[in-house]
C-alpha cells in the first residue's frame, strides 16, 4: 500500500480479520525446524509453540503474523514464552492483535519498514522490550511506541506509577494501557481527542485519571475494571460514553458529567457499587441497556428533561434505589428497567404515556407492562388493560408464586419471567387458556389454570 494512501475503515477491519486464525489454519499448518506453525504457502505465521526457544527469526516471505501468535499459555493462563529476541523480515505487512502479548522475557523486536497494520495490544505487558522500528513513522522512545503521522500512542511498556502522555498525542489506541498494574495516576494532554476501546481496562491500581479538554470520545470498556478509580471529570467536549466504559469500577463515587453529554451506552456504569446519587445533565438523550445495572448503592436518580430513551434493565439490581423521576420527554423505556429492585422503590412519572401503579410501570400507548419490581412479592396480578409483557418485565420477582394474567394478552417478550423460579400457578380467565398458554415459556405452560 502506498505510504500516502489512507487506509479506509473497511480496509482496516479486513486486515484485522486476515490476522485471525481458524481451525482449518491449524489443520493444514506446516512446521518449521522449531515447530512454529505456518500456512502451507509460508505467508502466515500462525502459532509459535516452543516455550524454550529464546531467539527466533521469522521466515523470509512471511506477510502476516497472526493475532496472539506468540502466546503460549501455562496452567495459570499466563504466557510462559521465554523468547528474548524476535527478528521480523521486511516482507511482513500485518501483525495481529496481541501477537506478543505477555512475552515478559522479550527484549528485542524489530518493526519492518512497510508494515500496514499493527494490531491492538500487540506488545501488551512486554515491559522488558525495546522496539527497533524500521518504519520512519513509528517511533519507540521512553517505552512508548508512537505513530507520528497519526499522532497516536500505540503502546506503553513502562512501569511508572505516575505517567503523563506526551503533548503531541491526539489518540490513545485500543488496549494501550490494558492491565497495566503499575499505574496509579495518568494525565492526558489537552490534544487527546479519543481514548480507545479497553485503553485502561484492568488498570486495577489506577486511582486518578486526568482527561484533557479536547476529548470527544471515551471508547468501549475504556476504564472497565479499574477497581480503585474513585472519581472522574468528563470534559464538556465528550458527547458519547462508550459501552462498558466504567463497568465494574467498584470505587467510583464522584462523577462530574460533561455538559454536552448525549449518549450513555449500554453497561457504561454496570456494577459501579459506590455510586449513590445520579443527576445527569439536561443534554442526555439516551441511556443504554443495563447502563447502571448492579450499582446497588445507588439510592436516588433524577433523569433529565430531554431524555428520550431509557434502556432495558438500565437500573436493574439497584437494590437500594428509593426514588426515580421519569421525565415527560421519554418516548421509549426498555423492559425490566427496574428488575430486581425492592418494593419500596418510588418511581414518579411525569409522562402521560408511562403510568406507575402497584410497583408496575405501564406504557399506556401500547398497553405494555414495561417493568414490575418488588422482590418480596408473592403474587403478580396484571391489570386487565395489559396486552403485552415486555422482555424482562417481570424478571427477578424471585418470591412470586402465583401469576394472574389478563384475558387480552397478545404477547410475552423474551425472558419476561427470568429467574421467577417459584411460580407454581398461572391463573387466566376461562376461555383464554388456549390463547395464553402458547405465549408463555415452555417450562411454564403446564402451570396454567382457568378461573
Amino acid at each position: 500500500m502506498d505510504e500516502n494512501e489512507e487506509i479506509t475503515e473497511e480496509q482496516f477491519y479486513a486486515m484485522m480479520e486476515s490476522t485471525g486464525t481458524t481451525a482449518e489454519d491449524f489443520d493444514t499448518a506446516v512446521k518449521d525446524m522449531y515447530g512454529v506453525l505456518y500456512s502451507p504457502d509460508g505467508k502466515k505465521l500462525i502459532r509459535f509453540t516452543d516455550p524454550n526457544v529464546t531467539d527466533y527469526m521469522v521466515q523470509p516471505g512471511t506477510e502476516i503474523i497472526c493475532a496472539e501468535a506468540f502466546i503460549i499459555f501455562d496452567g495459570n493462563m499466563e504466557n510462559c514464552n521465554r523468547l528474548e529476541r524476535v527478528t521480523i523480515p521486511p516482507s511482513v505487512k500485518l501483525i495481529g492483535g496481541g501477537a506478543f502479548s505477555g512475552c515478559k522475557c522479550l527484549k528485542y523486536v524489530n518493526i519492518p519498514p512497510d508494515l500496514n497494520l499493527l494490531g491492538w495490544g500487540a506488545f501488551r505487558a512486554c515491559y522488558n522490550l525495546e522496539i527497533d522500528s524500521q518504519d520512519p513513522e513509528l517511533v519507540f522512545e521512553n517505552k512508548m511506541l508512537i505513530d507520528r503521522k497519526n499522532k497516536m500512542l500505540l503502546a506503553y511498556l513502562g512501569t511508572d506509577s505516575v505517567f503523563t502522555v506526551p503533548d503531541e498525542i491526539e489518540i490513545i489506541d485500543d488496549y494501550v494501557f490494558f492491565s497495566c498494574k503499575f499505574l496509579t495516576e495518568v494525565t492526558l494532554p489537552e490534544n487527546v481527542r479519543v481514548v480507545g476501546n479497553h485503553a485502561f481496562s484492568l488498570c486495577d491500581h489506577l486511582v486518578n485519571i486526568h482527561l484533557g479538554n479536547s476529548l470527544k470520545y471515551l471508547g468501549n470498556n475504556s476504564f472497565e475494571l479499574c477497581s480503585k478509580l474513585e472519581s472522574i471529570v468528563i470534559p464538556d467536549t465528550v458527547t458519547v460514553i462508550g459501552a462498558e466504559a466504567f463497568s465494574h469500577c467498584g470505587a467510583l463515587k464522584n462523577i462530574t458529567w460533561s455538559k454536552n453529554l448525549e449518549f450513555i451506552s449500554c453497561n457504561a456504569f454496570y456494577a459501579c457499587d459506590s455510586l449513590e446519587t445520579l443527576e445527569l445533565p439536561p443534554t442526555v438523550k439516551e441511556i443504554g441497556d443495563e447502563a447502571f445495572q448492579g450499582s446497588w448503592h445507588l439510592s436516588e436518580v433524577i433523569l433529565p428533561q430531554g431524555l428520550e430513551y431509557l434502556g432495558s434493565k438500565a437500573f436493574a439490581f439497584c437494590s437500594q434505589l428509593s426514588h426515580v423521576v421519569l421525565p415527560e420527554s421519554l418516548n421509549e423505556i426498555g423492559g425490566g428497567v427496574f428488575a430486581g429492585c425492592v418494593s419500596a422503590l418510588n418511581v414518579e412519572s411525569r409522562s402521560p404515556r408511562f403510568i406507575v401503579e402497584d410497583n408496575m410501570l405501564i406504557d399506556y400507548a401500547t398497553y405494555t407492562l414495561v417493568s414490575h419490581w418488588g422482590i418480596g412479592n408473592q403474587w403478580i396480578t396484571l391489570p386487565d388493560i395489559i396486552q403485552n409483557i415486555a422482555p424482562y418485565a417481570c424478571a427477578e420477582l424471585v418470591n412470586a408464586e402465583t401469576l394472574n394474567l389478563s384475558s387480552g394478552l397478545l404477547s410475552i417478550g423474551e425472558d419476561a419471567f427470568e429467574d421467577c423460579t417459584k411460580i407454581a400457578r398461572i391463573v387466566v380467565p376461562f376461555g383464554c387458556i388456549d390463547t395464553v398458554r402458547p405465549l408463555l415459556p415452555e417450562e411454564m405452560r403446564d402451570k396454567v389454570v382457568g378461573e
